[in-house]
């Protein structure tokens, strides 16, 4: 399955949506972190900011 995320949209973006993917991907079961469980996160929206705060977020 491949989901895509708006990361622009709402009132605290890209910051909220960026640790809701973060919640998302440590709440995977044990074990599922290092494998793909069958879904991609394709993240719309300006390269240069999600990238900044993707690397100071991991």
């Amino acid at each position: 399955m491949k989901i895509a995320l708006d990361m622009m949209g709402g009132d605290f973006a890209p910051l909220e949506a960026i640790k809701g993917i973060k919640a998302y991907l440590q709440n995977l079961p044990a074990g599922m972190q290092d494998k793909n469980p069958g879904t991609t996160l394709l993240l719309i929206g300006e390269e240069g900011k999600l990238k900044e705060l993707l690397d100071s977020h991991n």
